[in-house]
This record gives C-alpha cells, sequence and structure tokens, in this order.
C-alpha cells in the first residue's frame, strides 16, 4: 500500500451485515479501493465498508476471500477475520446439512444398527438362507 503504513483490515458482523473494519479512505486510499473491488461500499458515518445487505453468506466468503487476496497481495499486514462471523458464515451450511439426508445412510449421530453375524460367528451372507 503506498504513502501510508497499511492498517490491519477485520472482516465482522453488524447485525446482519458483513463489515471490514479499519481501511478508512482518507487514511488508507489503496485498502479501500481494494475493499471496493471485492465489493464492498464505505459508510463514512460508521467509518467501516460494508457488503449490501441480504448478501448470501456464500457470497460473503467468496468477497471476503477476494478481498483479502486483493489487499494482501497490496501489502496489506494484519488482516483478520471476526469468531462471530465465522459463526454467522457457517450457519446455513449447518441448516443445511441438518435438512439434507442421503437415503439409505444413517443420519449424522445416530447409533448403527448391528450387523447381523452368521451361526459361526461371522456376518450373515445376505443371499444365502441361513
Amino acid at each position: 500500500m503506498t504513502g501510508t503504513t497499511p492498517s490491519p483490515v477485520i472482516f465482522g458482523t453488524f447485525g446482519t451485515t458483513v463489515v471490514a473494519v479499519g481501511a478508512r479512505p482518507e487514511r488508507h486510499p489503496d485498502a479501500a479501493r481494494q475493499l471496493e473491488k471485492a465489493g464492498f461500499a464505505y459508510l463514512p458515518d460508521a467509518g467501516v465498508h460494508e457488503l449490501p445487505t441480504g448478501t448470501h453468506p456464500q457470497d460473503a466468503v467468496l468477497r471476503i476471500e477476494f478481498a483479502a487476496d486483493l489487499l494482501a497481495a497490496a501489502g496489506a499486514d494484519g488482516l483478520g477475520i471476526d469468531p462471530d462471523l465465522t459463526r454467522w458464515l457457517e450457519q446455513p451450511a449447518r441448516r443445511l446439512a441438518a435438512h439434507t439426508r442421503t437415503p439409505g445412510l444413517p443420519d449424522p449421530g445416530s447409533t448403527p444398527s448391528p450387523t447381523p453375524t452368521a451361526p459361526h460367528g461371522g456376518p450373515a451372507s445376505p443371499t444365502r438362507p441361513r
């Protein structure tokens, strides 16, 4: 980043919005431009960059990764992510996994049914009568 010492940029949440803190255009114009390339808009009253309200978490992950790559390539140091943002981004994946089950497979966390055994102690053959 030219002109000034790069500040650490931290990605986090504010309510349900993803934000990037630490790249005010007046202090760090290069970092601000990189965030804008990744789809973040600057809110001068709050002093943060934010993704549009309602950005899907998967899209947010891609935009954060793109912004981090741009910032790192421009010399940014100290990029970080708030743990609350990580949990917020993981919620849709967890909800999807909880509602999606593969037919024929046990639900995650369930106890597998015991395998029937043959008289000699080995597994029973499903094709041969006992």
